[in-house]
C-alpha cells in the first residue's frame, strides 16, 4: 500500500458528481439518504457512462504498476471503492475525494467495516459498521483508523521487511494512534494475512533487483538511451510499488542493495 497522487478531476466531471450528491443530500432524513445513495450509485456508476467513465480513467492513471489495486498493489483494480462507506456516509457517496480504485479481494472483505477514534483526537475506538437490523443512524464524529492512501502516506505508518518475511511491520509504539491505524489497516485488508500477497512482494523484490542489475550492465556497456529507459519503465510498471519504495528507503542497510544503488545512484530518482 503506497501513497497515490491525485492530479485533479476535470471541472465538468466534478460538477456532474456534485449534482448527484446534491440529490442524495436533498432526499430527506439520514435513512432516506442512505437508501438514495445506494440506489443512485447503483444506477449511475456505470463503467460506460459519464461521469464514471472519466472517474475510472483518472483512477487507473493514479494506480501504481499497471492499474494495480490501491490497497494491495497486486490484483487489477476494477472497482470504485468508497474509503468511507456510502452506507454510513451517504453525504460522501459521490465525492471524488472518497474514491479509490480497488480489487474485489480487498473491497469485498472491507465492505462496510469502518472504525473510528471517538471522540476525535482520542484513542477510544468505535466500530461504525451497522449489524443487520440495527437502527439506521449516522455514525458519531470521529477520526478514521483506516489509512487512506490519497491522504496518508502508508509508509509513515509501516515498513516492509525486505530481508526475511516480506511482511509489513508497524513503525510506531504500542498504544499510539499511528500504531492502531497501521494495525487496523493491515488486518482489515489482510495485507499480511494473504499468503499470495506476501509471495508476490517477495517475487517483486527479486524482479526489481534483477532489473536494476541489468540496467547497470547495459549502462556500462553503452546501451542505447531507449534500452536504458526501458529498465526504468519496467520498474514503474512492476506490481507492488511499495517494494521499490522500500528498496530505495532501506538500501543503505542492506549490503547487496547498497552496492547496486551505489553503482546506479540515478535509480534512486526513479518513481
Amino acid at each position: 500500500m503506497i501513497r497515490v497522487v491525485d492530479p485533479g478531476l476535470d471541472v465538468a466531471t466534478l460538477t456532474r458528481l456534485q449534482s448527484y450528491q446534491s440529490e442524495v443530500d436533498g432526499s430527506g432524513t439520514y435513512p432516506m439518504q442512505v437508501e438514495a445513495a445506494a440506489r443512485m450509485y447503483g444506477a449511475r456508476a456505470r463503467n460506460d457512462r459519464s461521469p464514471f467513465r472519466e472517474v475510472r480513467t483518472l483512477l487507473r492513471g493514479m494506480c501504481s504498476g499497471v492499474e494495480r489495486c490501491m490497497y494491495c498493489e497486486d490484483a487489477p483494480a476494477n472497482e470504485v471503492e468508497h474509503v468511507r462507506p456510502k452506507s454510513l456516509y451517504p453525504e460522501l457517496a459521490f465525492h471524488w475525494e472518497n474514491f479509490l480504485f480497488a480489487c474485489g479481494p480487498c473491497n469485498g472483505p472491507k465492505g462496510n467495516r469502518f472504525k473510528l477514534f471517538v471522540p476525535p483526537g482520542t484513542t477510544s475506538e468505535y466500530e461504525a459498521a451497522r449489524v443487520s437490523g440495527a437502527p439506521v443512524v449516522a455514525p458519531p464524529a470521529g477520526d478514521s483508523l483506516l489509512l487512506d492512501p490519497r491522504v496518508d502516506d502508508p509508509l509513515e505508518f509501516f515498513s516492509l521487511d525486505l530481508v526475511g518475511t516480506f511482511l509489513f511491520v508497524e513503525r510506531h509504539p504500542l498504544g499510539s494512534r499511528e500504531r492502531r491505524r497501521a494495525e487496523y489497516t493491515l488486518e482489515l485488508l489482510g495485507l499480511n494475512r494473504r499468503d499470495v500477497l506476501v509471495r508476490a512482494r517477495r517475487t517483486a523484490f527479486h524482479h526489481l533487483r534483477n532489473a536494476l542489475r541489468s540496467y547497470v550492465v547495459d549502462r556500462d556497456n553503452k546501451a542505447a538511451p531507449s534500452e536504458l529507459a526501458a529498465h526504468a519503465e519496467t520498474v514503474r510498471n512492476t506490481s507492488h510499488a511499495t517494494v521499490w519504495a522500500e528498496m530505495k528507503r532501506q538500501h543503505t542497510k542492506i549490503g547487496k542493495l547498497n552496492e547496486l544503488f551505489a553503482a546506479a545512484p540515478e535509480a534512486l530518482a526513479w518513481p
